[in-house]
């Protein structure tokens, strides 16, 4: 797919692709800072340690990784991604900053579980990001990608804190 590299920032380890210095999200990443900072400073506010966390569209996982810290050892950060190649970097990167109270869910959280919804191919002349893609619900091709709803996850204990970025899926 995307050559990638590995990057040692203020804010974690990540390994993010390589070729792409469009993308806002890994150029942010790189240079050390947080990507939408103001949600992070949002978050810390709310969430509390040994609580749940749900980072709906994670991307790369950076806000999971903040989120993490957040909630301590005792708590929990569900991080969730559609993209196969992006969710593939989420895993990685959470391994690579130690966080072992996040659950990474390979899919799309939508309100019916169980479907098979189309996420589109990247098509990084009309989009340089990653995280410019969402699903469309009258697409009939592109990458299969599974649905579940947060009800059929069963999260136990107290959510702190929900974030959501996918790319106007918001309400489903």
């Amino acid at each position: 797919m995307h050559p990638i590299a590995k990057f040692s920032t203020a804010t974690g380890e990540w390994w993010l692709p390589a070729d792409n210095d469009v993308d806002i999200v890994i150029k942010t990443m790189k240079s050390g800072d947080f990507f939408e900072r103001d949600i992070v400073e949002a978050a810390s506010e709310f969430i509390r340690p040994g609580s749940s966390v749900l980072d709906i569209g994670s991307n790369f996982g950076q806000m999971a990784v903040a989120f993490s810290r957040l909630t301590g050892p005792a708590g929990t950060v569900h991080a969730f991604e559609a993209d196969a190649f992006v969710f593939g970097l989420l895993e990685r990167n959470i391994k690579e900053n130690g966080c072992h109270n996040i659950v990474a869910h390979p899919g799309a959280v939508w309100h019916d579980d169980g479907l098979t919804l189309f996420y589109p191919e990247p098509d990084f002349e009309r989009f340089g990001s990653y995280g410019s893609y969402g699903i469309d619900m009258k697409a009939t091709s592109g990458r299969e990608v599974r649905s579940f709803t947060i009800d059929s996850l069963n999260i136990e204990g107290p959510v702190s804190f929900i974030k959501v970025d996918i790319q106007g899926s918001d309400l489903f």
